[in-house]
């Protein structure tokens, strides 16, 4: 009962504070109500707006002054072009195809975010996702890739992204082309990378776990081993030897790479035949 009473002479002293700011507003009729719990008589205020006051006199905004609502105004301009603006970067200052040499990935995602052309080539006929694969580099190439640069893209000398992922040893590189659905004809790339000694122990291991054979043969029937072996590439052969390359295959004119080997004078690779079991 206590607790009762004193929740009662709380909601009227409030009740008192309330009145007195909406006196100014609007008549109030005062009525007593008993409680229905404790029976106290409760003081009850209804105010009442009369209906042309509420339809005829809108309630009244503070005045402001001319200078007022012009800051007002300003303030709100500002939020909004902070709150529209704060995603855009800025224009970029480096043209895409320096910021995709020198790594730029700031100014790299400035271009993407303004629509530059990303599969303009360069002076030097390489796309800008031909320049960062040939980098290495895979965060460049993600982003030109997600903002539409073609996979099958060619550049001055007829070479794909991945072509030129593969010629410079970038094997990641080549694995996020594959991923992204480079779809190069991996065995005439085989032979290609081969014919300008361009192979290395990693780009073979990727193809030959592609399914690539590493014994299939050139117009020439020369096999990747033929012309590694032409090249005098003893690491290139040993590699592919490693891989499964086979040394007695021979071409169209009949020579094996052990006979390549011997015409050339190179008793180094005629040593390494041999011993992965070259015949004569």
């Amino acid at each position: 009962m206590i607790r009762l009473r004193y929740h009662e002479h709380q909601r009227g002293v409030m009740a008192k504070m309330e009145r007195y700011r909406l006196d100014s507003l609007f008549p109030a009729q005062r009525t007593t109500t008993p409680c229905p719990i404790s029976g106290a008589r409760l003081n009850i205020r209804c105010s009442v707006v009369p209906a042309e006051s509420a339809i005829h006199q809108p309630m009244s905004l503070p005045r402001s002054s001319p200078r007022s609502l012009l800051r007002a105004l300003v303030i709100a301009l500002a939020l909004i072009g902070l709150l529209t603006g704060c995603d855009e970067p800025p224009q970029p200052t480096v043209n895409l195809y320096r910021a995709v040499h020198s790594g730029d990935l700031d100014q790299i995602k400035r271009h993407l975010f303004w629509k530059t052309d990303i599969n303009q080539p360069g002076p030097d006929g390489d796309h800008p996702l031909h320049v960062a694969v040939s980098q290495g580099r895979v965060v460049i190439a993600r982003e030109l890739l997600s903002h539409g640069a073609r996979i099958d893209a060619r550049d001055a000398l007829g070479r794909t992204p991945l072509h030129v992922a593969l010629a410079n040893g970038k094997i990641q590189a080549a694995q996020l082309l594959l991923e992204r659905g480079a779809d190069d004809d991996l065995q005439a790339l085989l032979l290609d990378l081969a014919n300008a000694q361009a192979l290395d122990r990693d780009s073979i291991e990727l193809l030959s776990a592609r399914g690539v054979d590493l014994n299939a043969a050139n117009s020439k029937g020369q096999t990747p081993l033929h012309l590694a072996v032409a090249a005098a590439n003893l690491k290139l052969a040993k590699q592919l030897i490693s891989a499964g390359a086979k040394v007695n295959l021979a071409d169209n004119s009949g020579k094996t790479a052990l006979e390549i080997a011997e015409e050339q004078g190179e008793p180094t690779l005629v040593t390494l035949l041999e011993q992965y079991g070259a015949e004569r």
